[in-house]
């Protein structure tokens, strides 16, 4: 995900949309949001 998301405006001057999915729960992803996601990804 972190690659696809380096990528993300080449992806973008395309006209490409990237969607993704997860069975997690909503705790899950905020746990992740807020400590792992900010070290792969500036912004």
């Amino acid at each position: 995900m972190s690659a696809v998301a380096e990528k993300y405006s080449e992806f973008q001057k395309l006209g490409v949309e990237i969607l993704s999915m997860s069975i997690d729960s909503v705790f899950v992803h905020k746990m992740w949001n807020d400590h792992e996601l900010s070290k792969m990804v500036q912004g």
